[in-house]
């Protein structure tokens, strides 16, 4: 799987899924942080999309958990726009961290650009 989005909003996740489905990703999504934690211990990810308020833990839990045992690209997408939300995600290793509402152009150059810096250079050092 190239993306795993973690987003409780269904219609949001559907979205964002079928525009990245249209550049060619593979992407599932779950709505909960356990469902998360779950689907990305038994299939892992090449990039999480990560939103903080989630119905069961927050996505600082998920990030957390995911940064002990790997260093997986995560970008988080957040209705929470103070600055120590955004300073607390990228302190505890978020590549990036974009506000709600986005543009989707602007999430996909985020995403392509991930992909881009992370994946070339795991290729030519292989």
């Amino acid at each position: 799987m190239d993306i795993l989005i973690v987003e409780d909003n269904k219609e949001l996740a559907d979205l964002l899924c079928d525009f990245l489905r249209a550049e060619n990703y593979t992407v599932s999504a779950v709505q909960t942080a356990e469902e998360a934690l779950l689907l990305y211990k038994r299939y892992g990810a090449r990039l999480v999309v990560l939103d903080i308020m989630l119905p069961d833990k927050d996505g600082f839990y998920v990030l957390e958990k995911i940064r002990r045992s790997s260093n997986t690209p995560v970008l988080i997408v957040s209705a929470k726009t103070e600055k120590d939300d955004k300073l607390n995600g990228l302190n505890l290793g978020a590549d990036d961290y974009i506000e709600k509402p986005y543009d989707i152009d602007i999430m996909l150059a985020k995403i392509s650009g991930i992909f881009k810096r992370r994946y070339a250079l795991d290729e030519i050092t292989d």
